[in-house]
């Protein structure tokens, strides 16, 4: 309490006695990965601190050219977890001190990357591909095979973007969760070329090449379905109404709507039954008739007959 009289009370909340952080949704202590830092041989003090959505430390020994920043980022990574590993790890002459001899964490110079990181070499096609998405995800110049992306800043919110970065380069859905599970450029790009694990949805043939099996979430969507249309309900069916200006030119809209529908096979799919069960089927047209079906008088029974059509997925 400051100020107090009894009529009320001021509180100032000047920081935490320690530096515990929470990144990423992760409660970090970073006194502990200094801690890890300084058990390395050559380093005699280390302090980490958080520069924007990333973990950069900063470390001093007797003999500089001992000091690795990419063979400290794999001792800190041997002993903590993946989430408390530097991105990046900075050598200095010495660390900067307050008058009282601690530490001045603001007098820390900007982080910087590591001469030796790789930007090259990658082992397969998919590998140079992802690097480059995350890299321009993440605005950081190279990003190695064997980086990892959250240590490299992303958090979650990055890693719905990233998912859908690479599900739209790879031609297949990408699931948040196996940024997650594999959070490394060469672990991302294995899930990137095998778009069949998982709950990803299978690759979808371009052409009469025969059925496609269903993932799993689209057989339970198919059951659910299947029960719905024998009461005629809508299930997934949902409908919208859109009120075109006066003079709209109908064949213009119409040709639109074809070519995206033409260029998105999802959208010309159909799950008919087989005798080894449902699978998935992409028609090779779909034929679109915009021409008056009712008069303003009937519209609004129009309407709802159309909200009220059951969805059939076969």
């Amino acid at each position: 309490p400051k100020g107090h009289t009894g009529g009320g009370a001021a509180l100032e909340f000047v920081g935490r006695v320690d530096h515990q952080v929470k990144l990423r949704g992760f409660r970090i202590e970073l006194g502990e990965i200094d801690a890890t830092l300084t058990g390395h041989p050559a380093v005699a003090a280390a302090v980490t601190v958080v520069r924007g959505e990333a973990l950069v430390a900063y470390v001093h020994g007797p003999d500089p050219a001992r000091l690795d920043p990419a063979e400290l980022r794999e001792f800190v990574a041997a002993r903590l977890p993946r989430h408390m590993v530097p991105a990046t790890v900075t050598v200095l002459d010495a660390l900067p001190l307050t008058s009282t001899g601690k530490v001045d964490r603001a007098a820390l110079p900007e982080p910087t990357a590591d001469p030796d990181r790789p930007s090259t070499g990658y082992r397969s096609a998919a590998e140079e591909l992802v690097a480059g998405v995350v890299a321009a995800l993440l605005d950081v110049p190279a990003v190695a095979a064997d980086d990892d992306f959250f240590a490299l800043g992303g958090n979650s919110l990055l890693a719905t973007q990233l998912a859908a970065r690479l599900g739209a380069v790879a031609g297949h859905r990408v699931g948040v969760r196996e940024i997650f599970e594999h959070p490394t450029v060469a672990g991302l790009a294995v899930a990137v070329s095998d778009p069949i694990a998982g709950e990803r949805l299978p690759l979808l043939p371009t052409d009469d090449t025969g059925p496609v099996p269903l993932a799993p979430a689209q057989q339970r969507m198919w059951l659910a379905n299947r029960l719905d249309v024998a009461d005629a309900a809508p299930g997934d069916h949902v409908a919208f109404a859109v009120d075109l200006a006066a003079g709209t030119d109908l064949d213009a809209l119409a040709v639109a709507a074809a070519d995206v529908i033409a260029r998105h096979a999802v959208l010309r799919t159909v799950h008919p039954d087989g005798p080894d069960g449902p699978t998935q089927r992409v028609l090779p047209g779909i034929a679109l008739d915009l021409a008056p079906h009712a008069t303003p008088a009937d519209l609004d029974d129009a309407l709802t007959e159309f909200a009220r059509a059951g969805f059939d997925l076969t």
